[in-house]
């Protein structure tokens, strides 16, 4: 292949991406809030543009779709402190739709980890059953007060909270596959 064919192809795929972001609009955390409780750290966000109309077209067809929730709870970098993972909890939402009974079947599953081999916890799930979009649509792109438990009792006055959501993977001309990420940070004070 020549040079200018290699060209033309990665202007068309890098188009194309561009095209895709343009037109769906990127995903973004919103309301993104982290409160100390005096023992664990509580957080609440939504995913805005979480689930597009092509994911929503995919759970219609019977395809299960899942959305991954990685929040992170970090010590502020400080003079000579290097900054480190307090505690971190996953949250994996599923949905698979039934065409049959016109219902979503969701699911929820929560892990809380900890760090430096502290443990980890045996995974929460819960799961329902709705015929609505929206609630199946706040179901996966809502988080209200997850709870991260940081390794240790709190000898930080403050910390970062990090949200690392990982919604969907798009397929650029049905063949190479294109990850959705979106993240956000807030600071929580750790004072009593």
């Amino acid at each position: 292949m020549t040079q200018s064919g290699i060209v033309w192809i990665g202007t068309l795929v890098v188009g194309s991406l561009a095209w895709t972001v343009v037109v769906a609009g990127p995903p973004v955390v919103e309301s993104l809030v982290a409160r100390w409780d005096g023992v664990r750290v509580h957080v609440s966000y939504r995913v805005s543009g979480g689930l597009t109309d092509e994911a929503i077209e995919r759970i219609h067809s019977g395809i299960p779709v899942l959305i991954r929730h990685r929040i992170e709870l970090r010590a502020r970098r400080g003079f000579l402190r290097i900054a480190r993972e307090l505690g971190r909890t996953v949250i994996a939402t599923h949905v698979e739709y039934d065409s049959l009974t016109q219902q979503y079947r969701l699911l929820r599953e929560a892990r809380v980890h900890r760090p430096s081999g502290a443990g980890r916890h045996e995974p929460v799930v819960e799961e329902t059953v709705t015929d609505s979009l929206e609630d199946m649509h706040a179901w996966m792109t809502r988080i209200t007060d997850v709870a991260v438990e940081p390794i240790a009792a709190r000898p930080w006055a403050a910390a970062r909270v990090r949200v690392d959501v990982t919604l969907d993977r798009r397929w650029v001309w049905f063949v190479f596959p294109s990850t959705v990420e979106v993240s956000d940070t807030v600071e929580v004070e750790m004072a009593d």
